[in-house]
């Protein structure tokens, strides 16, 4: 971060902060798209222009409406990559044409490797998971090549439907700990 900032960002080369240099706009993905339409509508009223809107964890699944990120059940929905119909009732394509009328680009959170404990991979794929005793989480096998290929197929997706133009992938999984990485 401090690389970006002090040689790559706006920041660096305008010597103060300029408004209109700001890279990325975050919403919760459990915020409803209206909300966030509604805000960014206010962002840009007051003259913020991020590059990037980036619609974080929480978009996708069963996960809680409105769940503030610490009290939400978002990583055990993780790898059920399905958009919520009652978070996002057009698939979150509203949202990605406003960023794109107001000059933004798009970014999506994704971790596709993870498996939530609500995930329905588990029950409708277990040969593509990788689910070591007490842990406490699963991983996707994207070794195993029809996973592979769904999680290619299901990103490309997201990519062509909201003109994703950023990509945005997380793991926040301790693998060395728990898999033999060779």
């Amino acid at each position: 971060r401090r690389l970006i900032r002090r040689h790559f960002s706006p920041f660096a080369t305008s010597g103060g902060r300029d408004r209109e240099s700001i890279f990325a706009f975050e919403f919760w993905g459990a915020t409803r798209s209206a909300t966030m339409i509604e805000d960014l509508r206010d962002l840009v009223g007051r003259g913020i222009r991020p590059e990037i809107l980036w619609v974080d964890a929480g978009w996708y699944g069963k996960s809680r409406i409105g769940a503030e990120w610490a009290n939400s059940d978002w990583p055990s929905q993780c790898g059920d990559w399905t958009m919520n119909a009652a978070l996002h009732p057009q698939g979150m394509a509203d949202v990605a044409a406003e960023a794109r009328r107001n000059g933004l680009e798009f970014m999506l959170w994704f971790a596709p490797e993870n498996i939530g404990a609500k995930s329905e991979a588990k029950r409708i794929h277990p040969d593509w998971i990788l689910d070591p005793p007490g842990v406490g989480y699963a991983l996707l096998d994207l070794g195993h090549p029809a996973a592979w290929q769904s999680t290619f197929d299901m990103i490309s997706g997201y990519v062509g439907s909201l003109g994703l133009t950023c990509y945005r992938q997380d793991s926040n999984q301790g693998l060395d700990r728990h898999f033999a990485l060779a």
